[in-house]
């Protein structure tokens, strides 16, 4: 189920009722349920990327591949990114940054370590405002042209991979992402390493239904998930699984090639 079919079922639903209510009486309240799913499926559709309502995307790789990808969101950040970036070092772990194009204006020394260190840089809107969803698709466009021309002048690529902020998907999101030809990334596991202050709690969410084909969302501003990251890692290598590229877990290129 997607918004184009979703739309056109219920486009096909209503003409039936109006044409029913000629022969026979139709309550009122059926014309309220009707409209009330119909704005449910899209608040559904709107605020889980997985649901893939609005636009393709992808939230997990193949489980043949015994992996996993680690990816952060929200940087790079002084003082923090850092920090993250030395525990996946030390533990030989590549991982994907969706990077805010402000900070990396603010930080491209960091961007382009987190490049040379062979990790992925991926585009999560130029502002990541609270309003981000309600602009037009014109200027979403915008921020992801101003976020990726960021990294780009950073670190001399170009961002295929984007990650909406929040989560939230909408039609106006979805035209501006077929207009930049970026690939959607969501994520199968969300850490809610934004909300959780203990590090215990963080790592039984994370790990207690973790499989293969997994994307993991944490965030590399948090103080918690830094203190949690290299017990998870270790953690997920004590399973069996791997911790990969996100490119190779989904089979798709990161960057845009010339």
């Amino acid at each position: 189920m997607n918004s184009k079919r979703t739309t056109i079922l219920f486009a096909a639903i209503l003409p039936g009722l109006i044409g029913l209510s000629c022969v026979s009486h139709v309550p009122v309240l059926i014309y309220w349920l009707v409209g009330l799913i119909y704005l449910g499926l899209n608040v559904w559709g709107s605020i889980f990327v997985s649901s893939r309502f609005f636009l393709p995307a992808k939230c997990r790789g193949t489980q043949s591949r015994g992996s996993i990808a680690i990816t952060f969101d929200d940087g790079p950040v002084r003082g923090k990114t850092e920090r993250v970036l030395e525990i996946l070092k030390n533990s030989d772990v590549k991982a994907a940054f969706f990077c805010i194009g402000k900070n990396v204006r603010e930080q491209p020394d960091l961007a382009k370590r987190i490049h040379h260190e062979g990790h992925i840089l991926g585009n999560h809107s130029y502002l990541h405002g609270t309003l981000f969803d309600l602009q037009t698709p014109q200027k979403m466009t915008n921020e992801l042209k101003d976020t990726n021309r960021a990294i780009y002048e950073s670190t001399g690529v170009e961002p295929r991979f984007f990650r909406p902020p929040y989560g939230v998907t909408n039609p106006m999101l979805a035209r501006a992402v077929r207009q930049m030809k970026q690939i959607a990334i969501g994520w199968s596991i969300r850490s809610l390493d934004t909300i959780t202050r203990e590090p215990d709690k963080l790592m039984r969410r994370i790990t207690r239904n973790l499989k293969a084909g997994d994307i993991i969302l944490l965030h590399d501003r948090c103080n918690v998930t830094i203190e949690m990251l290299p017990d998870l890692l270790r953690k997920i290598k004590n399973t069996g699984l791997k911790i990969e590229p996100l490119d190779k877990l989904i089979g798709e290129k990161p960057y845009e090639t010339n």
